[in-house]
């Protein structure tokens, strides 16, 4: 989880953002192995927090 929050710095990123600069390509596994632990721990906020799956869905520190 470390790694995706100096990734995330201060910016908000998409998952395929996210997914390219920890140099990995399946976007699914990201989220499963980083993001979503991250989201249930409270490091992460999404940008749109109403529509979980929207197609501008960013994430950022919280």
């Amino acid at each position: 989880m470390q790694r995706l929050l100096d990734v995330l710095g201060d910016r908000e990123l998409s998952l395929r953002e996210i997914a390219e600069a920890l140099g990995l390509s399946d976007r699914k596994n990201v989220m499963r192995n980083y993001v979503a632990p991250a989201l249930d721990g409270g490091l992460v906020v999404r940008t749109v927090p109403d529509k979980p799956n929207s197609r501008f869905q960013k994430y950022r520190k919280a």
